[in-house]
């Protein structure tokens, strides 16, 4: 028998959206890690460390976006915040 998304309980498919977006969102955090290190914060100045700063508060907050009430339960659908462009930002 073949299940469909219309098949799945809501809230079954709200809680493997919210854990694969924790997920994807975890790796994102991980990745960026090295944007905080004291030594590229002090090469990049006040203006990189503001954009490193805003990129990961918008990733740790990303799962408050999608209330059980959403109707985003699709990964691809998520906006996700723009990773800063270590190229785009002078040394000081």
């Amino acid at each position: 028998e073949t299940v469909t998304v219309l098949d799945i309980p809501p809230d079954v498919l709200y809680n493997n959206f919210m854990e694969s977006l924790r997920t994807e969102r975890d790796i994102r955090l991980k990745d960026s890690d090295f944007l905080c290190l004291n030594d590229l914060l002090d090469i990049k100045g006040p203006t990189w460390k503001q954009a490193v700063y805003e990129y990961r508060q918008a990733l740790r907050t990303l799962p408050e976006i999608y209330p059980k009430s959403s109707t985003v339960y699709y990964m691809f659908m998520i906006q996700w915040p723009v990773k800063p462009n270590i190229n785009d930002y002078p040394n000081v």
